[in-house]
């Protein structure tokens, strides 16, 4: 009887004690759940997603409003997927006289209803795999980073417009998967290979490759130009042929199914290996005395060696080496024949240098 009187004189106690503790009402913030905060190790991206102004400028552009909705300066869960157009466009933040900038995406993944992502100015951002699951994504802009490579886009097969524009990609692999593609932009990158480029799609709208190291006369790239139907233009950039039917000679295709990828005349692709043609235009005419007057068309870009010799086949010496377009060679023996010929150079990009043939041999009599 005692053991069941000590019972319930111990329950009593636990109810009395439970009844007057106070009521506690869990905020949203302490009810939320550790996984629903997306983790963002890089401190400049956490920073662009989560401060409204940043030196007085709203570097992005997510209608309506800002991401960190809730102002904790944290990005959950429900306010990532909230965001369908992200525009990351800062340029780095200057902080103790020197500029950072973003180097990893990694957060991004959680951005799952994203259809069109900008990113630009962040010089040391390279990896692009936090992107690899944004299959949504319909628009794609990176622009001067360190990005070397498209694999980890493989996934995104909605993508109609891909812009990576100054970065360093080596060639046009990883693009077969695009089958929704429009518009594609590899400006200003470090392009040699282009085979990749016989995998993209007919019927695509633009196409611009400006300031690479393209070379047509590679196997590789020739085999991938005859392939997608591409040719070399007079201005040095790739033209793709109407393919929908054969070519007729003298008939034009319909505009709206050629694309041109234009060069400047004045700028021709970089990384071109052709020699220099023989200079043009080459005479030797006397002037006072026994003087010879030589005279040439001049081309930007090209140093002219100019020989001589009093015998036509051998023993010619270098007289002039510039950029010039006409040269007197003085004080030449009377009744001396002389012998004249010509020659220009010109450096690639890579650094290479590449002669022209000689001229034919002028003949001055002093």
């Amino acid at each position: 009887m005692k053991r069941i009187l000590s019972f319930i004189m111990v329950a009593a106690i636990l109810v009395t004690s439970f009844s007057i503790m106070p009521t506690m009402t869990l905020t949203a913030e302490a009810r939320q759940r550790p996984t629903d905060v997306i983790s963002i190790p890089d401190n400049i991206l956490r920073t662009y997603l989560t401060e409204k102004n940043i030196a007085g400028k709203n570097y992005y552009s997510i209608p309506p409003g800002v991401i960190d909705r809730n102002g904790d300066r944290k990005i959950q869960r429900s306010e990532a997927e909230a965001v369908t157009v992200l525009e990351l466009a800062a340029w780095g933040i200057r902080a103790n006289n020197k500029m950072h900038y973003v180097k990893s995406l990694r957060g991004l993944e959680a951005f799952k209803n994203l259809t069109r992502l900008t990113i630009r100015g962040e010089a040391d951002l390279a990896d692009l795999t936090p992107l690899a699951n944004l299959t949504k994504l319909k628009y794609l802009h990176i622009s001067d980073a360190k990005v070397s490579t498209l694999a980890p886009l493989k996934k995104l097969k909605n993508l109609t417009t891909l812009i990576i524009n100054g970065c360093k990609l080596k060639n046009m692999n990883n693009l077969s998967s695009f089958k929704k593609l429009e518009n594609l932009e590899l400006m200003v990158n470090e392009i040699s290979d282009i085979s990749g480029a016989a995998t993209l799609p007919i019927k695509m709208k633009t196409l611009k490759v400006y300031d690479n190291y393209i070379n047509s006369n590679t196997r590789a790239n020739q085999k991938a130009i005859d392939a997608a139907g591409w040719r070399w233009n007079t201005l040095g950039g790739l033209e793709r042929q109407w393919v929908g039917r054969k070519r007729v000679k003298g008939q034009e295709p319909p505009k709206q199914r050629v694309y041109k990828i234009p060069f400047d005349p004045d700028d021709p692709p970089k990384g071109d290996s052709t020699k220099p043609t023989v200079p043009k235009s080459f005479k030797v005419k006397r002037e006072k005395g026994t003087n010879a007057k030589i005279t040439w068309r001049r081309q930007a870009g090209r140093t002219y060696f100019l020989q001589r010799s009093t015998k036509k086949n051998k023993g010619f010496k270098t007289i002039y080496k510039k950029s010039g377009k006409s040269f007197t060679s003085k004080n030449l023996k009377k009744g001396t024949t002389y012998y004249f010929r010509i020659r220009c150079m010109k450096t690639s990009v890579r650094g290479t240098k590449l002669y022209s043939k000689y001229s034919k041999v002028k003949k001055f009599k002093a």
